[in-house]
């Protein structure tokens, strides 16, 4: 079997293309010691997303994460995160974003 390494944060440039992508998966313990998955992107994510975007001149900018921001944890923490994502994509002319999380759903 492989060995496969998880990266929870990253970044691409090619010349004209910078790409970011970021997990928005997490796993936190409840108080019963069980996983629960929590969706969204942490501060130190949204820091290191703001960082890798400001400091690109590329012409494109791409930016990808698995769970889309309306499915995000419906905390006020993830609601200013969420927030903060939008801001950070507007005020660096982001070109695209890829999303996904749609298990289960039919494509027409």
């Amino acid at each position: 079997m492989a060995n496969y390494n998880f990266v929870y944060m990253g970044a691409i440039k090619a010349p004209d293309l910078k790409m970011v992508v970021l997990n928005a998966v997490h796993i936190r313990r409840d108080s019963q010691d069980n996983d629960r998955f929590v969706y969204g992107l942490t501060r130190a994510q949204l820091n290191f997303l703001a960082r890798e975007l400001s400091h690109s001149s590329a012409r494109f900018k791409l930016v990808s994460t698995h769970v889309p921001p309306e499915e995000w944890a419906n905390t006020p923490e993830m609601n200013t995160n969420k927030a903060r994502f939008m801001r950070i994509l507007a005020n660096n002319h982001v070109s695209m974003v890829l999303l996904s999380q749609r298990c289960g759903e039919r494509l027409a």
